[in-house]
């Protein structure tokens, strides 16, 4: 059984996570409900039928439902949660609590597309296929760029935001963005790869996107700040020109005044 760690936060007018555990005769708590439209419900990772292990690093096995209900009620605003995917169970809890077969999977808000590659990547290009992923609390991995001229540019369908399902028939949901990778460079073409587009993923790794630029701006205007301009260095050489040449024209001028010596031998030569 996989294990994933997930990030539930609380948005504006909202007081609940929406989810509702339920706890099975083995102890385990696992996701019974989920609201629609709730912090749970934008996360593509949470699922019915999902054993959580933890809430916030406290162990939920073996404990009474009120510390469970407890450790989510008394949850700030972010909430780490630590779920088990356990395929036997997810049955057993959509059999139980009588769950219609549409809930299992993805999210029904997930549009699904398949793409084929057939060219491989090449060992030594460090580019890949041209896209590069990031990881986020809401999806293991994304796609957080796509560069021009590239062959995922050139498929047309992918963008920003969309995460990948399945590469050929293997599950990759769940995988960090080093292990996607690693399964497109090692998978034999051609390749069959399904990927998952979802708006709410979308809309955070445009935001994450729009802060790191703004971050990068804002270091660029500090570094700007302080390191003086070329306008400024020319100034400052400019007036160390014209200080070094006043001093090294004194001497000059200094000397074209007789010195002391030279009058009393004018005089002596004059008086002869």
């Amino acid at each position: 059984a996989k294990e994933v760690v997930v990030t539930l936060r609380l948005v504006k007018g909202l007081t609940s996570f929406g989810m509702k555990l339920q706890q099975l005769s083995t102890g385990e708590f696992v996701i019974a409900n989920i609201i629609e439209n709730s912090p749970a419900s934008l996360c593509p990772k949470m699922e019915i039928g999902d054993v959580v292990l933890s809430v916030n690093n406290s162990v939920l096995l073996g404990q009474k439902p009120s510390f469970a209900h407890q450790a989510i009620r008394l949850s700030p605003k972010t909430m780490h949660l630590r779920l088990k995917k356990d395929p036997n169970v997810k049955e057993n809890v959509h059999r139980m609590f009588k769950i219609p077969r549409a809930s299992t999977g993805m999210d029904p808000k997930t549009k699904e597309y398949t793409i084929n590659i057939v060219t491989p990547c090449k060992p030594n290009d460090e580019t890949g296929y041209g896209f590069h992923l990031i990881n986020t609390d809401i999806v293991d991995h994304a796609i957080c760029e796509i560069l021009p001229g590239s062959p995922a540019a050139a498929f047309g369908q992918i963008e920003i935001g969309d995460f990948f399902i399945e590469i050929n028939n293997q599950d990759v949901r769940y995988k960090a963005p080093f292990h996607v990778l690693r399964c497109l460079r090692l998978a034999k073409v051609p390749i069959e790869v399904r990927l998952g587009r979802v708006s709410t993923v979308t809309c955070h790794i445009q935001q994450h996107i729009e802060n790191s630029l703004r971050v990068k701006r804002m270091s660029q205007s500090q570094k700007d700040l302080s390191e003086p301009s070329t306008s400024d260095n020319e100034e400052l050489s400019n007036e160390e020109a014209k200080t070094s040449g006043s001093l090294n024209s004194s001497p000059q001028k200094a000397s074209a005044i007789p010195s002391r010596r030279a009058i009393s031998a004018l005089d002596a030569k004059e008086n002869q």
